[in-house]
């Protein structure tokens, strides 16, 4: 049989014959069906909306639902949010509370403040008068002094000094007062229109002796022969005051200063340049020129540093600006600018009429006198540091004000070659070039300060056994105790007595003396050449038993002996060899010597030499000329020569009586 043949399908349907019989059961069968199926397809119909129904039910329920939760929801968060509300009302009103009791404290302190502010004024204005009164009780009698005609001139001079610092307290109290007054906002501006080139002649001419006086070209350039602007002639006349001043005190003799006065139509400002031709400044000084108490690192004048402070600050409250210019070693510009419109200033600071000055002459007695020269050329005044030594022990003075240089150096020159350095640095390498006997030393200095010049040169072997006495205006208890932890000898604060200082000066020179007496004597010691291995017990090394106290002295006088004792057998041995080996110059080492030891140096030489001869004529059998080989004389003759000048004996003299006697 083949497979997927084709074979014939026979499907037999059941059929009936209609007929009479049948034909009314057939056609109530058939209305049946048909009545049956419209009941079916009515209850699809009634199905179909039941279930339309039924799914917008569930939706309403679904929506229903989701309303509630939400409802839930936002009343759990409402519930939540009202007590957070609650609690965050409550704080409220109770910082609320606080800030309300805050700001009636604040209110009582504001008060406390104003009035504590008012107070520190009326201080200030209190103590100011109570300098100024004794200030005028100290300048009137000097003045009056200063004319008679019949005090001799170091009398005058040092009524100068009383006069001209009298006058520089008076400047620094009324500074200070201003700053106090800027502070608390005291200070107010009361403009007027007036000839500021005709004010400007003025304040020049203030100015015009001490420039003559100094050779200084001092002069007002402007284009125009008057000017009227709106300003205060009180806060201008003490701007142009400390600026010229400032100028003046670091302005070389022979140099110039320019106040020039120009108007800028255009931007409606009027500018005032005040140029010298002084030391100038460093940038890094530029940047702190204004700030209160700053005092710049130079040496030609010392300053206060509130000056140019109180300036800046009194520019601003004129509505003003200032520029500093400088370079160092070539000079200074200082640049104002001031508005010209007189609606700059408001109606309570501009004045109906002029306000009358009554304090020009007061100004220029305070700023000019500070700066005049001494009757004495300073030249003639400073000992010139370079003279010969003399017997006098010499004394260094490192400070840096000009003025109480020379009150030391008159009050001292009697007794010492004084030499003066005003900058701390060069006064610490001058210590090393002279070696002196005693340092007078400020601690607030330029270039480097007291304490460390104090503690280096108390480290170092050269200059150790120097005694240091710090003079400074520092008194409290913790700085006198830097002071002594710098290793000095003595701490003096300012102001201080010149008697007091004087005995300072005599006791510290007196116990040293006694000291070095005590601990050195050249003259009677005996030479044992460092090859005998067990010399006599009556002989003994140079200075090993009566040693300095000191450490870094007995290491230089153990040092300087050893140098000796080697290099005696050298006839070329000198000073300058022991200058190589120890690295110091012949003046450290004379100094230093003679501090220590007492003696000279080449005279130390000789007598180690004449000692360790003797110790040879003595304990060995050689001849003459061989002694004075070994002991660095250039011939027997000279040997001899030196030898009986020391001793009162020729070497066979005294080799004859030494073993005679042995």
């Amino acid at each position: 049989m083949e497979k997927h043949k084709m074979l014939p399908k026979q499907t037999t349907l059941q059929t009936m014959v209609v007929d009479s019989t049948n034909v009314l059961t057939m056609l109530m069968q058939t209305s049946k069906i048909a009545a049956q199926q419209q009941d079916i397809e009515r209850q699809a119909e009634m199905l179909t909306a039941q279930k339309k129904i039924y799914h917008s039910q569930q939706t309403f329920i679904y929506l229903l639902v989701s309303l509630l939760l939400l409802f839930l929801i936002v009343s759990l968060l409402l519930f939540y949010s009202r007590k957070l509300n609650r609690r965050i009302n409550q704080e409220l009103v109770l910082k609320n509370k606080d800030i309300s009791r805050q700001s009636e404290q604040l209110v009582v302190m504001s008060k406390k403040a104003e009035e504590a502010s008012e107070a520190k004024l009326n201080f200030f204005t209190k103590i100011s008068h109570e300098f100024r009164t004794p200030l005028t009780l100290i300048l009137s009698p000097t003045e009056d002094l200063l004319t008679n005609g019949k005090l001799p001139p170091e009398i005058k001079t040092g009524l100068n000094f009383i006069k001209k610092n009298a006058f520089r307290l008076l400047r620094l109290v009324n500074q200070l007062m201003d700053l106090r007054q800027v502070e608390f906002g005291k200070i107010r501006l009361h403009v007027s229109e007036q000839d500021v080139v005709a004010f400007c002649n003025e304040i020049i001419l203030s100015f015009s002796a001490i420039a003559q006086k100094r050779n200084i070209d001092c002069r007002f350039i402007t284009q125009h022969r008057s000017y009227l602007m709106w300003f205060d002639a009180d806060i201008l006349e003490k701007i142009l005051f400390n600026l010229l001043s400032n100028a003046f005190k670091f302005t070389l003799d022979g140099g110039s200063i320019l106040l020039e006065l120009t108007v800028d139509s255009m931007q409606q400002e009027l500018k005032f340049s005040v140029k010298d031709t002084g030391i100038g400044m460093t940038k890094q000084e530029q940047e702190k020129i204004f700030d209160l108490f700053f005092r710049a690192n130079n040496e030609v004048v010392n300053s206060s540093g509130v000056g140019l402070n109180l300036t800046k600050e009194l520019v601003e409250i004129h509505h003003g600006r200032i520029l500093l210019n400088s370079q160092k070693n070539v000079g200074s510009d200082f640049s104002l600018t001031f508005p010209l419109n007189k609606n700059a200033y408001t109606n309570e600071e501009r004045a109906d009429h002029i306000i009358l000055r009554d304090e020009l002459k007061n100004l220029e007695n305070i700023y000019t006198t500070e700066l005049m020269p001494d009757a004495k050329n300073e030249a003639n005044i400073l000992v010139d540091i370079n003279k010969n030594l003399t017997d006098k022990a010499t004394m260094l003075i490192i400070e840096d004000n000009k003025d109480l240089q020379k009150l030391l150096q008159s009050q001292l020159q009697s007794d010492f070659e004084v030499v003066v350095e005003g900058n701390g640095r060069d006064g610490f390498n001058k210590a090393f070039d002279i070696i002196p006997d005693l340092i007078l030393c400020d601690i607030m200095l330029p270039g480097m300060d007291g304490l460390l010049i104090c503690r280096q040169l108390k480290k170092d072997i050269r200059t150790t056994h120097i005694p240091i006495i710090l003079l400074t205006g520092k008194a409290s208890e913790v700085q006198h105790l830097d002071g002594l932890k710098s290793y000095a000898n003595a701490y003096i604060a300012k102001p201080f007595s010149m008697t007091v200082l004087k005995q300072t000066i005599e006791t510290m020179m007196y116990n040293y003396k006694r000291v070095k007496e005590h601990y050195t004597s050249i003259g009677n010691y005996s030479y044992v050449p460092q090859e005998i291995e067990n010399p006599p017990k009556n002989i003994g090394t140079p200075l090993t038993n009566k040693a300095p106290k000191k450490k870094s002295d007995r290491r230089f006088t153990s040092e300087f002996i050893s140098i000796v004792e080697h290099s005696l057998h050298d006839e070329a041995f000198s000073v300058e060899s022991i200058c190589q080996q120890m690295n110091i110059s012949k003046v450290q080492l004379y100094r230093k010597v003679k501090s220590l030891l007492n003696v000279n140096v080449n005279e130390y030489i000789v007598n180690a030499r004449i000692q360790k001869a003797k110790y040879y004529l003595e304990n060995e059998d050689l001849p003459i000329g061989d002694i004075a080989f070994k002991t660095g004389f250039t011939s027997a003759a000279y040997f001899s020569t030196v030898f009986k000048s020391k001793t009162g004996s020729t070497p066979k003299e005294y080799k004859r009586l030494s073993q005679g006697r042995g």
